[in-house]
């Protein structure tokens, strides 16, 4: 960790910071402004600008070049928006107590944000209703959810697909052998073309066995109805089940099969939430 706080500094220029660290805190300076590619070539995790009250303005390029960023605190400034440039690996994004702050980054444009901490409850909205919050990262993403179904045949290969294909059914005799190991393999029945000669009444005890049954054993394979090649509920068509779940990477955030899309979008957990008395069904008709 590198901690830079309460050093009165008032600037990060071009350049200024090339560094290597887990954690980096500017936190209470007098930063007023953040240059473009103020930390070209850096890896940091984690980086806090917590408390500079004077920070307005942060170049539209200053994280560009800043690779691994997975934190970013911008609570206690005077910004009104935060540039994008530099932060599509952002996981967590707090900006606390900044009642300036009037324009919310695009899900679209974090993709990997999973955690929010912002000033209002109306700035959850942005990400609850993505589509109303940004009108043309949506298109642009409709846009590109059609190309993928026009690019859908073959459709894609995840790797997940199993088939369950129908059962074939036999027309076979119906007197054969219950007690038969019955599987899905070749398995051939003997057709029997005569019935037995005598009715068998199981409710008579003349040979000194119980009448409730319990002497027989229970009855294995298939169903009268399968047997007789009478169409049953278990012999449909299962469909496609898929055994493991797809393997989508990072440049293709959804899976698209032509009339069947299976969107990647993912819930972004934001405070303070949203509320009875800050509803965001009256604050996106405005927004």
């Amino acid at each position: 960790m590198i901690e830079l706080d309460r050093n009165k500094i008032e600037r990060i220029p071009n350049n200024a910071v090339k560094i290597n660290a887990e954690q980096v805190t500017f936190n209470y300076n007098e930063i007023t402004v953040i240059e473009n590619y103020a930390f070209n070539g850096s890896h940091i995790a984690a980086l806090s600008f917590k408390g500079n009250e004077r920070l307005s303005e942060i170049k539209q390029y200053a994280f560009q070049g800043l690779s691994s960023i997975q934190q970013l605190d911008l609570s206690g400034t005077s910004i009104r928006s935060i540039p994008v440039a530099g932060l599509s690996e952002i996981e967590v994004l707090k900006v606390e107590n900044t009642p300036t702050m009037k324009t919310i980054p695009s899900i679209y444009e974090l993709r990997h944000l999973q955690e929010a901490h912002l000033t209002h409850p109306f700035h959850c909205c942005a990400f609850k209703y993505p589509a109303q919050h940004d009108p043309i990262g949506y298109a642009q993403y409709q846009e590109t959810v059609r190309a993928a179904c026009d690019r859908a045949a073959p459709a894609l290969d995840t790797g997940q697909f199993v088939k369950f294909k129908k059962r074939s059914i036999r027309t076979v005799g119906m007197w054969s052998d219950p007690f038969e190991d019955i599987g899905y393999g070749d398995v051939k029945y003997d057709t029997q073309h005569h019935a037995p000669n005598a009715h068998i009444d199981w409710n008579l005890n003349d040979n000194g066995r119980p009448t409730d049954y319990s002497h027989l054993n229970p009855l294995r394979g298939h169903t009268i109805e399968y047997v007789e090649g009478v169409a049953s509920p278990l012999d449909e068509d299962f469909g496609t089940f898929h055994q493991t779940s797809a393997e989508i990477s990072e440049n293709k955030p959804f899976d698209a099969f032509c009339g069947n899309f299976t969107d990647n979008t993912r819930f972004i957990k934001c405070y303070p939430e949203p509320n009875a008395l800050n509803p965001c069904e009256d604050i996106m008709g405005s927004y």
